[in-house]
């Protein structure tokens, strides 16, 4: 019995590794699908998600392990490594095939060097203390990254700027590559001291889970998420002494 605690958040992570494991073969058109791009973006938004919630589990039933977090490091790899790479490939392809067919070296180039950056990132974390500094991430979290692409393909695709805004898509994922193995820290959500500001965190966070598992709201998702990372990372500057 002292091991079905640890039922839960591998129960969490197996389904994030499969969701990841699908949202490729959905994008590249071996599962068929109506909406195969959208689809596969949402089911990366799944992952973030899911990566959060078997963390949450595994820490309220003290049920941390080293196998669990081997699980975890694999699954993210995946989803937010080699999934998003797809997307942005696939996101050209079906959305503005002429262009891409003048610009896939382009396209490829920074599709490695997303998925590249990832597993760095992960390699990384693995081989030295994730927990170094408990209050702030060393660069910008392969989850956060994930979301980011994830949200970028489909308001892309809503609003057509795979053809109009191609190179600025490349851009985006090219820096959101860097920012995931940069020095920069970004501050970790935690408990606030100011109870109206601990309160609105809480029902931001759930205001995000919502929107994500309902698949709705992805413009009001990219603006909590850039704002995140926006001001995060600003503060973390501000106070880099603290940091570090």
């Amino acid at each position: 019995m002292s091991k079905t605690k640890f039922v839960v958040p591998n129960a969490f992570t197996s389904i994030s590794f499969l969701l990841a494991v699908w949202s490729p073969l959905i994008v590249s058109g071996v599962i068929n699908v109506e909406k195969p791009l959208w689809l596969a973006a949402n089911f990366i938004l799944f992952c973030v998600l899911l990566d959060k919630l078997d963390g949450f589990a595994a820490r309220l039933l003290n049920a941390s392990s080293e196998f669990g977090a081997q699980l975890d490091s694999m699954a993210d790899l995946i989803a937010f490594g080699v999934a998003p790479g797809f997307l942005l490939v696939f996101g050209f392809k079906y959305n503005n095939l002429s262009w891409y067919v003048d610009n896939q070296i382009k396209v490829m180039v920074v599709a490695s060097v997303f998925m590249l950056c990832a597993a760095l990132r992960l390699a990384k974390y693995n081989a030295l203390d994730g927990d170094e500094h408990p209050d702030h991430f060393v660069g910008m979290p392969s989850t956060l990254a994930g979301a980011f692409c994830a949200l970028f393909v489909i308001l892309s695709e809503k609003y057509g700027l795979f053809a109009t805004m191609p190179q600025y898509i490349l851009i985006s994922f090219a820096v959101l590559g860097f920012l995931m193995v940069s020095p920069f820290f970004l501050p970790k959500l935690s408990p606030r001291k100011n109870k109206v500001f601990h309160y609105f965190q809480i029902v931001i966070v759930l205001s995000a889970y919502v929107c994500g598992f309902a698949m709705i709201y992805h413009e009001y998702l990219l603006l909590i998420t850039a704002s995140y990372a926006i001001f995060g990372f600003l503060i973390a500057l501000t106070h880099k002494g603290e940091a570090s």
